[in-house]
């Protein structure tokens, strides 16, 4: 929760939102006890993804990799429209990014206007290189976005381009800076930012410069994140050597997560993910739209696919066995992930 905004997030609160909640969470603890699927009310978390392209060529991400297998592009505005006309007054929170830049959309904040003219806690995160235009920075600001997280992994410009390849750290902080300005101008109280500082091997050297450097720029938050590896030759090449900093157990055999085996999962209750080209995946660590549950388009509903037989198989199988192929081996419920 250290991503969130309490405060924001109580705000967005009604009573229907929270009967929902109540039936979710009634229906996941009764499914936890006889290992059945029961599915009651709709998912109160939502990510969206408006597009699957990226600026950057970060080694580890899929898209920066060239690992993403499948269609890239934009979400399409009506797409997005359909789903929050649909289920938009369940929601409590909705997060516009995935994999890819958000702000490659050209239309990311009437994204973000629709999701507030809804009253639903907004956040989206960036690597920040698209926050120097002043009248975009504008437009975000009024748009009542609740949260920015801006990824700054590195205090210095030689240690941040170690792992954000093809990036600007001087951009980025003008970026920041320029946001924090234009608040101030206009007087406004959001959007809260949140600088995210992915501990790496690189860069564990400069988390006191980055706290420092947080404080300069007057950053709301500062959140340093564990690294997501999938292989051994990867923990060594990245992983921090300061445990505390590490989701990972790595011995000469390979890597585990720092999460309890009989902990169970219960996103395929509470959340689900729309991709850029319309897939509904139950996971945002199905990257790749392995284990779709279905597709929305103009004959099927959300609702159909939330109730709908590849969604009770996925959950069922997470019931009795988080091992859905490559889904739920790097999953981080459970895990520590934030420190603060």
């Amino acid at each position: 929760m250290k991503e969130l905004s309490i405060r924001k997030l109580i705000q967005a609160l009604n009573f229907k939102r929270i009967f929902n909640f109540v039936k979710v969470e009634t229906s996941f603890l009764i499914s936890k006890l006889f290992h059945r699927n029961i599915c009651w009310g709709f998912p109160y978390i939502f990510t969206v993804e408006p597009g699957s392209l990226c600026n950057l060529k970060c080694p580890l991400c899929v898209v920066g990799s060239q690992k993403l297998n499948r269609l890239q592009g934009l979400m399409s505005y009506e797409l997005f429209e359909r789903l929050l006309n649909e289920i938009g007054n369940y929601l409590i929170e909705i997060l516009l990014f995935n994999q890819g830049e958000p702000f490659l959309h050209p239309k990311l904040i009437d994204f973000i206007r629709l999701s507030k003219k809804k009253k639903i806690y907004t956040s989206v995160s960036t690597n920040g290189h698209f926050l120097t235009n002043p009248d975009k920075v504008r437009d975000l600001i009024q748009s009542r976005l609740d949260v920015l997280i801006v990824s700054i992994d590195g205090a210095s410009a030689e240690t941040y381009t170690k792992y954000r390849h093809g990036g600007n750290f001087q951009q980025v902080i003008s970026g920041v800076k320029k946001v924090q300005s234009l608040k101030r101008e206009l007087k406004a109280r959001h959007p809260e930012i949140y600088l995210q500082f992915l501990v790496t091997r690189q860069n564990e050297s400069e988390i006191d410069a980055i706290r420092q450097l947080s404080q300069e720029i007057k950053a709301d938050r500062l959140l340093f994140k564990t690294l997501q590896v999938e292989n051994l030759e990867e923990a060594n090449l990245y992983l921090p050597e300061d445990e505390r900093f590490s989701r990972y157990i790595v011995s000469p055999d390979g890597i585990k997560l720092k999460r309890k085996s009989s902990f169970t999962c219960g996103r395929l209750w509470r959340s689900s993910v729309l991709l850029s080209d319309g897939q509904i995946v139950g996971c945002c660590f199905d990257k790749n739209a392995e284990y779709p549950a279905g597709r929305l388009d103009g004959k099927t509903q959300f609702k159909q696919i939330w109730y709908s037989k590849n969604y009770a198989q996925l959950r069922n199988q997470t019931l009795h066995k988080r091992t859905i192929g490559g889904l739920c081996g790097n999953c981080t419920e459970g895990v520590k992930i934030y420190h603060i």
